[in-house]
């Protein structure tokens, strides 16, 4: 007999926490699918606030994972969520709070879970969401050549890393020998 798929809404309606894997990179580098999965709680258990990540399903069509990034009352007393992707420029809203299904508490990362508490901040110079942290994708060097010898000594010649956007060189403190095949 074949298992059935249970309804990721549907369980958090009912009550029920659930762990799902995100499909899409909207989140990234929060998220990044194949790598992480979700934990989510129903709203029930946590009431969405600003900069909560939460689960809702668009007007009629998919099932989404996205930041809260303000939250206003319509006339009826009810809340309007406004709510982007970390990657993304365009925020979509309103969002209804029925649509709302859960509220992200962490992410389980390596079997690791890891709590979210990331307070993003739009920035009006680039037009996006910034966390306040500068990632490097990239750094320049000239070459690095080590070696063990044959007695089981290991000697290398090292050169500075530089940062190219800051054109200073960086200060290293340590490093790790990796072994080649």
């Amino acid at each position: 007999m074949e298992k059935q798929k249970k309804n990721p809404e549907e369980l958090l309606r009912s009550g029920k926490p659930i762990v799902i894997s995100p499909n899409g990179y909207s989140m990234y580098p929060l998220m990044v699918p194949g790598r992480d999965k979700v934990m989510i709680v129903p709203v029930t258990m946590k009431k969405p606030v600003n900069h909560d990540i939460v689960l809702f399903r668009r007007e009629g069509s998919i099932l989404v994972i996205h930041r809260v990034v303000k939250i206003r009352r319509a006339a009826d007393g009810t809340r309007l969520f406004y709510i982007v992707g970390d990657n993304q420029k365009e925020i979509e809203g309103p969002v209804k709070e029925s649509q709302i299904c859960g509220t992200v508490t962490g992410i389980i990362r390596k079997g690791k879970k890891q709590d979210i508490s990331v307070k993003p901040v739009y920035s009006e110079e680039t037009g996006s969401w910034q966390i306040g942290a500068w990632i490097r994708s990239d750094t320049q060097g000239i070459g690095t050549i080590t070696c063990i010898c044959p007695d089981g000594s290991f000697a290398a010649l090292g050169h500075g890393i530089n940062d190219y956007d800051l054109g200073v060189s960086m200060e290293i403190s340590g490093g790790s020998i990796y072994r080649a095949d």
